[in-house]
């Protein structure tokens, strides 16, 4: 037994609502916003997602005598392929709904290019939209797999307290913007994803939940959520040690929490079956919910009722981002991309 796609989707679902819930309450004042710190853990699920993701994939890679040049280029260029009609989204948008065009938001070309290419947060320039920082990020993520798989193969799980030291000791080299934060908060959790795919951990994790009884998987999970909600109060408080990566690392442990969760949930076939759905549109709705929230932000925010303002983003969001989906696949993206992606395999010699 093995952590599956089908897993993998039912902890993206899992992050993608917690991620709705975080940008509809941060800017609260009460609970509401103390549970969004909470939430905000679900940035750290799909970092740990794809440090264990591409892990497998680079693994099977190498078993099939991929150069690794080849294995980056492939990745990469999915990334971007990924990213590009949301960027036009977000040309559409700047015109037609803010009355701005591209020199007016970027400034210069150079600086359109580099969005383009998902590459302006490393280099602390504009994007239209915020939440485009995130492309940027896992463009270093591909970059470093082939390295942390390499050192893990020969140090273990002693890679993890040599990369949080190197997270405490080392300067951010990822020059960035006011609006977000350093990037060193999520190495770990990456690592922690390469870590657990070479070391087959949640498979082995798996196994043990598919000979479980219902009641000890119920328990299990009551008690991931009590450790979730318990570690997460302790945020705020943290950000007086945040020098240490306190507020990050309870985070990332957050994050390795619900991905475990994710496993049990995915015992009760009827109920997983709505977090794999939203597993599945969640890498698009990642960008596109923020575009909802913008176009259609008086009729989400029409009436003060938390619960009404996340179902309305969050049934507008499955609705925008399945039509998006819908749309790229019908003009035959996907399949291009893919055709794309198959020629840049080449074997090493």
């Amino acid at each position: 037994m093995s952590f599956t796609q089908r897993h993998t989707h039912i902890a993206k679902g899992t992050a993608i609502l917690l991620l709705l819930y975080y940008h509809v309450f941060a800017a609260y004042s009460d609970l509401h916003f103390n549970l969004a710190q909470i939430a905000h853990c679900c940035v750290w699920i799909f970092v740990f997602l794809s440090g264990y993701g591409l892990t497998v994939s680079y693994g099977k890679s190498r078993q099939k005598s991929t150069s690794p040049l080849s294995w980056i280029l492939k990745h990469i260029w999915n990334l971007e392929a990924f990213f590009w009609p949301h960027f036009l989204i977000g040309v559409a948008l700047l015109y037609l709904w803010v009355g701005r065009g591209l020199m007016s938001q970027y400034g210069k070309v150079w600086r359109i290019i580099l969005d383009f290419f998902c590459l302006s947060d490393i280099f602390g320039q504009t994007h239209i939209l915020s939440v485009w920082w995130y492309m940027g990020l896992a463009i270093l993520i591909v970059l470093a797999v082939p390295l942390l798989v390499k050192v893990t193969d020969k140090i273990g799980y002693f890679i993890i307290p040599v990369v949080y030291a190197l997270i405490l000791l080392v300067p951010d080299l990822i020059v960035k913007d006011e609006l977000t934060g350093p990037y060193q908060g999520y190495y770990l959790a990456a690592v922690l994803g390469v870590v657990a795919a070479r070391k087959g951990l949640l498979d082995k994790y798996v196994t043990y939940i598919e000979k479980a009884s219902s009641s000890r998987t119920v328990v299990l999970g009551l008690l991931y959520i009590f450790g979730i909600i318990s570690l997460g109060m302790m945020i705020v408080p943290a950000e007086a040690l945040a020098r240490f990566y306190l507020p990050q690392l309870i985070m990332t442990v957050n994050a390795v929490l619900v991905i475990l969760l994710s496993v049990n949930i995915a015992k009760a076939a009827d109920v997983s079956k709505a977090f794999e759905f939203m597993g599945k549109l969640s890498d698009d709705m990642f960008i596109m919910h923020i575009v909802v929230r913008t176009v259609l932000w008086d009729l989400i925010y029409i009436v003060d009722i938390p619960v009404v303002i996340y179902l309305l983003l969050l049934i507008s969001s499955i609705l925008v981002t399945w039509g998006f989906k819908a749309i790229k696949k019908l003009a035959g993206y996907d399949k291009l991309v893919s055709k794309v992606s198959s020629k840049l395999e080449f074997k090493t010699h």
